[in-house]
């Protein structure tokens, strides 16, 4: 059985990086999510005239998501996928894509096996740098069917552990 390349999706704070945390420790994947390397290899440099370091823009990231996503589509203007293939290059999967046509170019090119839409009921879906939901990942799934997609409600820590177990531990080598 092929090794899944997982990405999570989802409005900021609805579970992205803990579920990502709870497939790690159920199958031993290893995540990367997008706001760290986008701090070291994107932000930063754009940025450094703010900030003293990576961590410290890092840290920033959910009072400028705006600008953060502005300069990652930026970065990513002549191959909307190209910093999730550097992160997949030293890891599992992926948290955290924003732009549509970013996730469109990963379906089109078999980037990853699985897609999972994370939400929490307790919270609105009002992330502004996020330009899809899921319905527009149920259309993306009919017309490119080399993916699993599921959609994941975040009521509690058990959910979360229930669906990983359930979803790619039997996956891991």
């Amino acid at each position: 059985m092929k090794k899944p390349t997982i990405l999570i999706l989802g409005h900021g704070g609805h579970g992205k990086d803990t579920l990502a945390a709870i497939i790690e420790k159920f199958t031993g994947y290893t995540f990367t999510g997008s706001s760290k390397v986008a701090a070291e290899k994107i932000i930063f440099p754009s940025t450094s005239h703010l900030y003293s370091s990576p961590e410290e823009a890092y840290k920033d990231r959910r009072a400028k998501r705006l600008v953060w996503k502005h300069l990652i589509t930026r970065y990513n203007s002549v191959d909307p996928s190209r910093l999730v293939k550097e992160v997949l290059s030293n890891c599992d999967g992926y948290t955290g894509l924003r732009a549509f046509n970013e996730v469109e170019s990963c379906a089109e090119q078999g980037l990853f096996t699985d897609i999972v839409w994370v939400t929490r009921p307790d919270l609105e879906e009002n992330d502004p740098s996020i330009d899809f939901g899921f319905p527009d990942l149920v259309g993306l799934r009919s017309k490119h069917r080399n993916f699993n997609l599921t959609f994941v409600k975040n009521r509690n820590l058990s959910d979360l552990e229930r669906f990983a177990q359930r979803s790619f531990q039997s996956t891991a080598s």
